[in-house]
């Protein structure tokens, strides 16, 4: 689904305060949105109010609060800046030696020739299409594409940041510690981590001109490498900047800012959500997920279509790491599949 379309969704009721962007509001309301969903199921009773303890082990039961594997792009995709970054141990921008995966060595350049990010790009994508097209796997490490990733199905680099920020919003759900979460501290948590994501972009704005240059970007980043570039940008902070500088201006905008706090955040909410209400199709209380029990709680065709539900019985604990990396038209089908029922 579109940025601007998910910007559009009509407010639960935030409007931006004093000196917050009008962005923080629309991004926080379409998250509560989500987050409700999920809390709706544990909300049995109707009161607004659910067991802080209750909350906390449903959503760990499905392996929230763990370190879960990066997202892909789009389609499923993986994202070639998120291999590259895996692979460059040594943070200076440039693989080099074993840093380079097996399908782009070649037997005739010394180890020393270094492989930057647009040439990997380059590389990656042709790698990619080599596959798509049945061509096999290319040599070196059986086609390897990454530390942990052998191939489409594999599991990808596993990002202990997420983690943290799950446990993060975790204990900011209780903002008074009386044991019992509600509807308005659920959405308040939400409200101040959407808040403090975009405050990190205008902290980033030294000159406060609404845009935050490679200069000023590059002030905010620890060199990694032994070099950096006239903006003050080693390899890794370059990589990092030009996929928020969206449109290549040089310049990230706060409407660039907005669309990338958006995509982080949106893929762990609706994972989130959409877990809370597939559990009780747990029928037989073996803590996995088949597909006559997903057929059960909701007689649409898109179970068919989860490699996780027509292959074998999903183990819960594994579940919101698998919706987390799925592609969001994915999950947002079986969110349309649970709100029918």
């Amino acid at each position: 689904m579109a940025v601007a379309a998910l910007l559009a969704i009509p407010s639960l009721g935030f409007a931006a305060s004093d000196g917050e962007s009008d962005d923080v509001a629309r991004i926080a309301s379409q998250m509560s949105a989500e987050f409700m969903k999920g809390f709706r199921a544990l909300d049995t009773d109707q009161d607004g109010q659910v067991g802080l303890g209750a909350m906390v082990r449903t959503l760990k039961s499905m392996g929230y609060g763990q370190p879960q594997p990066r997202r892909r792009g789009g389609a499923g995709a993986v994202d070639p800046f998120d291999v590259f970054e895996s692979r460059d141990e040594d943070g200076d921008g440039v693989l080099r030696g074993d840093e380079i995966p097996g399908f782009m060595r070649r037997p005739e350049a010394p180890p020393t020739v270094g492989i930057g990010l647009e040439e990997f790009r380059e590389e990656f994508a042709s790698f990619q299409a080599r596959r798509r097209g049945g061509g096999g796997r290319a040599g070196g490490r059986g086609g390897a594409v990454g530390r942990g990733q052998a191939g489409s199905g594999a599991a990808s680099p596993r990002s202990p940041d997420l983690a943290s920020s799950d446990v993060q919003f975790l204990a900011a759900l209780d903002s008074n510690r009386d044991m019992e979460l509600s509807t308005d501290e659920a959405r308040d948590a939400i409200h101040s981590e959407v808040a403090e994501a975009m405050l990190a972009h205008e902290g980033l704005d030294t000159d406060a001109d609404g845009l935050v240059s490679a200069r000023e970007y590059g002030l905010s980043q620890p060199m990694r490498g032994d070099t950096a570039d006239k903006d003050g940008l080693d390899g890794h902070a370059r990589g990092h900047f030009s996929r928020e500088d969206t449109d290549g201006d040089g310049l990230i905008s706060t409407a660039e800012a907005s669309e990338r706090v958006l995509q982080r955040l949106l893929p762990r909410f609706r994972a989130l959500q959409v877990g809370l209400r597939m559990i009780p199709a747990d029928s037989n209380l073996d803590n996995k997920l088949d597909l006559a029990e997903l057929q059960a709680l909701s007689a649409s065709e898109i179970w068919t279509q989860l490699e996780f539900a027509s292959d074998k019985p999903l183990d819960i604990g594994s579940l919101y790491g698998k919706l987390y990396v799925a592609p969001l038209k994915v999950t947002e089908q079986i969110d349309k599949a649970l709100s029918r029922e």
